[in-house]
């Protein structure tokens, strides 16, 4: 038996959010907290490869003006082959308890996952504050510059 070996073709494309996503998001990263609007979303899907070097489909929401320039960033990290563990939009990591704002934030980064929209209130010294976390990608201990 050959077994085929699953072949990507990279993809760098955005897209509204589908109704689908919408209805996983709502409540969850969706809180309608910093005014935003699903039309102002977008969902990316990303090709990107994993830290065994396999590539992978990862997908991300984004404020729709600077869904693009995201796009372009991480089709050149797909180019120089940089690794990322996952990249998932984070409703997927809100788990049984239907985690929300922090308590989704650090669920994701404990899951090493590639996030961007998390719609939520954020009270500081400063007082109340509307956010909207875009998380920078970790590396893996397996991944060290050669240098």
């Amino acid at each position: 038996m050959i077994i085929k070996r699953r072949r990507y073709i990279p993809l760098f494309y955005k897209q509204a959010i589908p109704n689908q996503i919408k209805m996983l998001m709502e409540g969850i990263s969706m809180q309608h907290i910093s005014g935003i609007t699903y039309n102002e979303l977008a969902y990316l899907t990303i090709t990107h490869h994993d830290f065994e070097g396999k590539t992978k489909q990862g997908h991300m929401i984004v404020n729709y003006k600077i869904a693009d320039e995201v796009l372009k960033i991480f089709e050149e990290l797909y180019k120089i082959r940089y690794p990322i563990e996952k990249m998932e939009i984070i409703d997927y990591f809100a788990g049984k308890e239907k985690q929300i704002g922090d308590k989704l934030d650090y669920a994701s980064i404990e899951a090493n996952n590639t996030s961007a929209f998390n719609d939520r209130l954020k009270v500081t010294d400063r007082g109340v504050q509307k956010e909207i976390s875009l998380h920078a990608m970790r590396i893996s201990n397996r991944y060290k510059s050669k240098n």
